[in-house]
């Protein structure tokens, strides 16, 4: 029996996969299995993925059509054995330490999940930068209490930087959504496992190196963008279930609801943009006719910027219209201005002096 069972769920990532089955492989915890399904991939990650099943047997290799990244985790989470469960994105890799720490965490203190700070990677020039989110507003140690747990659910989900008991998994059923794509798939099964886990270890050593500049990415297409109104939608509905959990956090969810749908317009490409910000209006007039936006959620969420976004959604429509081209201008501006004083030579000192300045 293995102590740990690791899904790294696979699509397309020729480029990257051997980099994290080299680093699953070399974990200083030996006794874990590997499951790697490989989720209707078009290039050679299938291959890569049987060259490395015939070298190690703990890697168990699964090749199957395209479902989705939360079918492809689901079907992994299924086919787990061991007493723990962690997952390793296949464009990322585990410092080699990463499960014998959190494996020796977790039975010591009989939590029900361990989380993590992680690294933001670089491919291209190798730069490292610790996120030091988790632990921002969180001392290191156990946590239980819901204004703790609230804290923990405004920062990214990162379910990769995290070891679960399985038996809290499976008693909660806890599970991802199951829709076609693989954008914003995470942010359901975090919620849920922060808000009904009874104590969450924190650390603030970071294992995985999160990669930053893979571009297959389908959140700039527009069904990318929509898929997080699928999560918050199941959200929702986990919450309508659970009135206490509901009660308690209703509040924090729609204030991070609030920001990812900013921030995912912000990453669209920009002829989808206007469409998803009025299914955004439309969502959260629907809370305010519900009686959702009270008192409660306005103690996190600003109620001016609230009323302004349900009551005239075309003026803040131009608003962020307009901060989009700001923005634009000033990159443009930055990478003209870093063109032309590299063919005159100038120092970085000096660059560094006009990007603050302007940025």
């Amino acid at each position: 029996m293995p102590k740990v069972s690791i899904i790294v769920p696979i699509c397309n990532v020729e480029k990257y996969l051997a980099e994290c089955l080299e680093s699953l492989l070399t974990q200083t915890l030996q006794d874990i299995e590997i499951i790697c399904i490989n989720d209707g991939s078009c290039d050679r990650s299938g291959d890569i993925l049987n060259e490395y099943a015939s070298r190690d047997s703990r890697i168990k290799a699964i090749h199957r059509p395209n479902y989705g990244y939360g079918a492809t985790c689901n079907a992994g989470l299924d086919m787990a054995i061991a007493d723990y469960i962690g997952i390793i994105e296949s464009d990322d890799f585990a410092d080699k330490n990463m499960f014998l720490d959190l494996y020796t965490i977790i039975t010591d203190t009989n939590s029900d999940i361990v989380k993590t700070e992680w690294w933001e990677y670089t491919t291209k020039n190798k730069k490292i930068i610790k996120s030091e989110r988790t632990t921002f507003m969180l001392s290191p140690g156990i946590i239980s209490s819901i204004d703790d747990k609230k804290e923990l659910l405004k920062i990214p989900p990162a379910i990769w930087a995290a070891l679960y008991k399985k038996s809290f998994l499976n008693e909660n059923n806890i599970r991802f959504l199951e829709t076609p794509g693989a954008s914003y798939q995470d942010r359901s099964f975090g919620f849920k496992t922060i808000t009904l886990a009874k104590h969450i270890y924190i650390t603030n050593n970071a294992y995985v190196y999160y990669r930053q500049d893979n571009l297959n990415q389908s959140v700039k297409r527009k069904d990318g963008g929509e898929f997080v109104f699928n999560e918050y939608a199941e959200i929702d509905k986990f919450l309508n279930k659970h009135p206490e959990l509901k009660k308690a956090y209703k509040g924090c969810k729609l204030y991070k609801q609030y920001i990812i749908y900013l921030w995912n317009l912000k990453r669209l490409e920009h002829k989808h943009k206007k469409d998803i910000f009025y299914k955004f209006v439309k969502e959260f007039q629907t809370y305010y006719k519900n009686g959702e936006l009270d008192e409660d959620a306005f103690e996190i969420l600003s109620k001016s910027k609230i009323k302004k976004l349900i009551n005239d959604p075309e003026k803040t429509w131009r608003k962020i219209q307009f901060k989009f081209i700001e923005i634009s201008i000033k990159e443009f501006i930055k990478k003209f201005i870093l063109i032309k004083f590299y063919h005159k030579r100038i120092s970085i000192r000096i660059l560094r002096r006009y990007f603050i300045k302007i940025g």
